[in-house]
């Protein structure tokens, strides 16, 4: 390829990049080479040696592969963890709704752990990405809309709303909506927890399930809650007897 067609295409990766986030060191390695080789009007392009830079054709054609073939694939990984707390909201709720199981999983540190109201914790982004098939298994046309996200890089906030229609087929077609918070841990710039909180009852009874049922399914969920660790400093306060009635 002709110096010129590589000098002119550099530049355009060049003024391109300056809008965009690189990985690094490769970014560093870029922005240097381009502005003291193809932007400097007194220095050479090329393998011309001067006393600033000396850059053989070589050393282009390891550079482009090296450096620019890299940004342009990245490591999905590398760009999950540079993701603001609304840009992975924003990822967090596509995927769900696409039904992405490696989109959501991405998302998550390797033994991450997503806690669902209702189907648990899931921990490892193979189990997660079959948690999310469960949902699609028993749902279709989801929305999932955060709000008011607040964070401080270890730990995130955000309101939520959520809808689907359900594909059980006790209950076929019907609309469910509730609205939650959800709660993020961060590790590395990845999802290490994700839990959330939200009236079960509310969705429930717009399955039109029983009294009964809704009353087996909550009770199974407040054991759960009653047995955490983090609970007992509260039901510890209590007699015996009546602790053993709240998780029965």
């Amino acid at each position: 390829m002709p110096k010129r067609r590589i000098r002119d295409r550099l530049r355009a990766s060049y003024r391109s990049s300056r809008h965009a986030t690189l990985p690094q060191p490769e970014a560093r390695c870029f922005h240097f080479f381009a502005k003291k080789v193809f932007f400097n009007p007194v220095q050479g392009f090329g393998s011309k040696p001067d006393s600033h830079v000396c850059v053989s054709d070589a050393m282009i054609g390891s550079f482009v592969i090296t450096a620019v073939q890299k940004w342009i694939a990245g490591d999905k990984h590398d760009k999950v963890a540079h993701l603001t707390f609304r840009d992975l909201l924003t990822a967090f709720a596509a995927a769900v709704e696409a039904n992405d199981g490696d989109g959501l999983a991405a998302l998550f540190t390797e033994d991450g752990t997503y806690e669902d109201g209702f189907f648990g914790a899931h921990t490892g982004r193979p189990a997660i990405a079959m948690m999310l098939q469960r949902f699609h298994d028993t749902g279709r046309a989801y929305m999932w809309e955060f709000l008011d996200p607040l964070s401080d890089g270890s730990i995130g906030y955000a309101r939520f709303r959520f809808s689907y229609a359900s594909l059980l087929p006790e209950a076929a077609g019907r609309p469910v909506f509730f609205e939650g918070m959800s709660c993020f841990c961060f590790r590395d710039g990845l999802i290490a927890h994700y839990g959330e909180a939200f009236d079960r009852g509310i969705a429930l009874v717009q399955l039109d399930f029983s009294a009964e049922r809704i009353k087996h399914i909550l009770a199974r969920a407040a054991t759960a809650q009653n047995r955490n660790p983090e609970t007992q400093r509260h039901l510890h306060r209590f007699p015996l007897g009546e602790r053993q009635r709240v998780v029965e």
